[in-house]
């Protein structure tokens, strides 16, 4: 969502100082859900590139779902015959995901409260003490070196809802999972190796080259959404957010070679 500026923010800490925190929240649901619906909420620069990648028919994981912003375009995207699995495991978030999919009648949308991992169980989440309400969008694995508020969640892993059929396809994963890329592949291994979905990944500054090279040895390369799909063979700390990451021979990276949307770098490039 795009940041407040000054006055709404000075507002924002007023409300919290006079309005019962409970209430508070109810009104954050009520005003981002409409936010979401109304088509208000910021469009992230990524999500421009994503119709030439999924497709009707599609299954597509959005980890990390937060608001339901991602939830709605795959949903559209993937078509009837589609499925989108949106997962998220804020409790907040999740009233104001479940409220976007039931009010605008997303039927091919499965919800989950949960976060993925590397395997399953119960672990703990921070949300970060931070201005407004920021810190919701930045909620994270409890790593002990935040203050915040914290809930504890069930941790799933993608591998076992595959095996389990719980999940029985994917051709594209989109993951906003605030430092816990690692885990997502670490629980993803057998998944990930066999259908080599395409991925759209946020990618954290604490984990990016090793997340690079985790992916590398799966075979995927890289790239920048610049109005095409630009490739690049390495992490950049100054840009932590969103890369895609593509298998040559996926179905996706078809798709946008297809499309006109790819842009490679040279074999010598890429050797260097």
């Amino acid at each position: 969502m795009q940041e407040k500026p000054p006055r709404k923010s000075l507002i924002l800490r007023l409300l919290k100082t006079a309005v019962p925190a409970g209430l508070l929240m109810k009104f954050r649901a009520a005003y981002l859900t409409r936010e979401v619906l109304q088509g208000k909420a910021r469009r992230e620069h990524a999500m421009s590139a994503l119709s030439s990648l999924v497709k009707p028919g599609d299954s597509v994981a959005d980890l990390g779902a937060n608001l339901g912003m991602y939830a709605l375009e795959f949903s559209e995207l993937a078509g009837p015959s589609g499925k989108v699995y949106s997962v998220e495991p804020i409790a907040s978030n999740f009233q104001i995901l479940e409220a976007v999919v039931r009010k605008r009648g997303l039927a091919n949308v499965q919800i989950y409260r949960a976060a993925i991992g590397s395997q399953a169980g119960r672990q703990e989440m921070i949300i970060p003490n931070r201005n407004g309400f920021t810190g919701f969008y930045a909620a994270h694995f409890n790593r002990g070196s935040e203050e915040g508020s914290i809930e504890t969640v069930d941790v799933f892993a993608l591998d076992d809802l595959w095996k389990q059929n719980e999940i029985q396809n994917l051709d594209f994963i989109k993951t906003d999972v605030a430092g816990a890329e690692l885990d997502v592949i670490a629980g993803a291994k057998s998944l990930i190796g066999t259908l080599c979905p395409g991925l759209l990944m946020g990618v954290s500054r604490r984990t990016g080259d090793k997340t690079f090279n985790t992916l590398k040895n799966f075979g995927y390369r890289a790239f920048l959404y610049r109005e095409r799909l630009v490739e690049t063979s390495n992490y950049f700390a100054a840009n932590p957010y969103h890369y895609f990451f593509l298998h040559p021979e996926s179905k996706c990276w078809e798709r946008a070679r297809s499309s006109g949307l790819l842009d490679v770098l040279s074999r010598s490039a890429h050797a260097g």
